[in-house]
């Protein structure tokens, strides 16, 4: 194969439909397209990220998520209301957050787009 594509005079390395380095201009082409989706609302993005990591992984704050549903689940009497109440804070402040990045993200989102620069 090598030997009739030098005999044509193409290079073995030349992108042709269906070879790798085609398809990695694809998958490029693919990955610009979604980060100028992305691109407007990515410290919204970034911060749900973060976010996300520092309450799954950090064990401060894993042992805080802990205490505040261990007042819940653990206590009887007033200690079970004031742990009720706590919950229902932090799920309510939880989803405040959530709607206020989902609404500044849908809000970026719509904004005109800045011109791109030419391909080659």
């Amino acid at each position: 194969m090598a030997d009739a594509r030098l005999a044509a005079g193409k290079s073995q390395y030349a992108a042709e439909p269906g070879r790798f380095i085609h398809s990695c201009g694809r998958v490029w082409d693919a990955t610009k397209d979604v980060w100028s989706v992305l691109r407007p609302m990515r410290f919204c993005v970034f911060v749900g990220i973060a976010i996300t990591v520092l309450i799954l992984l950090v064990p401060q704050s894993q042992d805080a998520v802990l205490a505040l549903l261990q007042d819940v689940f653990l206590r009887e009497g007033a200690g079970l209301a004031s742990g009720l109440g706590n919950a229902a804070s932090f799920a309510a402040l939880a989803f405040f957050w959530a709607f206020q990045t989902f609404y500044w993200a849908r809000f970026v989102s719509r904004l005109p787009p800045r011109p791109r620069t030419p391909t080659r």
